[in-house]
């Protein structure tokens, strides 16, 4: 439908969208469209806004994938893993508020209300994450799946950010490794890249068949609050990211206009959208009305 014919109406708690016919354009939903939404376990700065969240029962319902931020890599005994940071503004976490008690709690709630969510941590930046992660790929990779077994997660993204010193080479085995690690232990752990495709753009171009064949989705950091949106999309397909990998992300947590990235998803047949983050900005000041709005229009 056109964007000047859509209403939305707010009705039982639930967001629908109404237009009047005639010629009015429709892109209908993906089929077996994916909606992704993050959600951060570190405070920022001193503000706690983990718990508050919980607190107002999220509609966990809306969503298929929860993307949990962030997890770091550390050096341990000579190799790079993966662990958690539990950032609480500078100080140490209180008392069963570690990032993995957060962790458990967010499981919990979130399968009470949809019992089929997955759940896949991510990988930050910052820290060189990345670039470490690929000095001792072999011990990375089995962090990560330990990671993944003790706290009973789905999935390791990695959001590619900030990329500097990472060699062509040194990327394609370290994600060609993590898959390998995933795929021994039997279970179908989902491996997602999340990607603002600045620094490190062309590494992604020079291995893009790798990445079709690793990720199982990749995510696009395409911004408009960034002012990233749509180039970032654009250059991954053109990159030769395929549309049923492609997973079109928008800012809700800055207040980007939803219908922008629902219409492009739906336009080049991407798998799915994604949302960053839930806990955070115009999305706990709205009551998750963005949530509502993105399930219903790529769902309905």
């Amino acid at each position: 439908m056109s964007r000047a014919r859509i209403a939305t109406i707010l009705m039982s708690g639930y967001l629908f969208v109404a237009g009047c016919g005639g010629n009015d354009l429709y892109y209908p939903p993906v089929q077996s469209s994916v909606i992704g939404q993050y959600i951060g376990i570190f405070n920022d700065g001193s503000d706690d806004n983990f718990n508050p969240i919980m607190a107002k029962n999220p509609p966990f319902d809306l969503w298929d994938i929860t993307f949990i931020a962030f997890i770091h890599t550390y050096e341990r005994n000579g190799v790079y893993v993966v662990d958690f940071e539990n950032a609480r503004g500078g100080g140490a976490p209180k008392p069963d508020d570690t990032d993995r008690d957060r962790i458990s709690r967010l499981l919990t709630a979130a399968t009470q209300k949809n019992p089929a969510m997955k759940f896949v941590v991510s990988l930050g930046f910052g820290n060189n994450d990345l670039v470490n992660a690929a000095k001792t790929p072999e011990a990375f990779a089995d962090s990560v799946v330990r990671m993944l077994q003790d706290n009973g997660l789905d999935g390791f993204d990695i959001d590619y950010e900030e990329i500097f010193g990472l060699s062509d080479e040194a990327f394609r085995i370290l994600i060609t490794t993590i898959r390998n690690r995933l795929d021994q232990t039997g279970k179908k752990y989902l491996f997602t890249i999340t990607s603002d495709n600045k620094s490190g753009a062309d590494i992604l171009k020079n291995n893009i068949g790798s990445i079709n064949k690793v990720f199982d989705y990749v995510q696009a950091q395409g911004y408009n609050s960034w002012g990233t949106f749509p180039s970032v999309d654009d250059q991954l397909l053109a990159f030769g990211v395929s549309p049923s990998k492609l997973v079109v992300g928008t800012d809700i947590e800055s207040g980007d206009p939803i219908l922008d990235h629902v219409e492009y998803a739906q336009i080049h047949k991407a798998k799915g959208i994604f949302g960053w983050r839930v806990n955070g900005g115009k999305v706990f000041d709205n009551k998750f009305l963005p949530l509502r709005e993105m399930y219903t229009l790529m769902k309905k």
